[in-house]
């Protein structure tokens, strides 16, 4: 299941992370989640 949560964050975050780049310190931590998981 968190495979699956994870992925759908990924889709999800790659369009919110870039409108809220002011809030890099959450966004950051999923997005190299997500890098290591590519």
């Amino acid at each position: 299941m968190a495979l699956a949560r994870r992925a759908e964050a990924r889709e999800a975050s790659e369009g919110w992370w870039a409108r809220q780049d002011s809030n890099l310190q959450p966004d950051r931590y999923e997005r190299r989640d997500m890098v290591q998981l590519r």
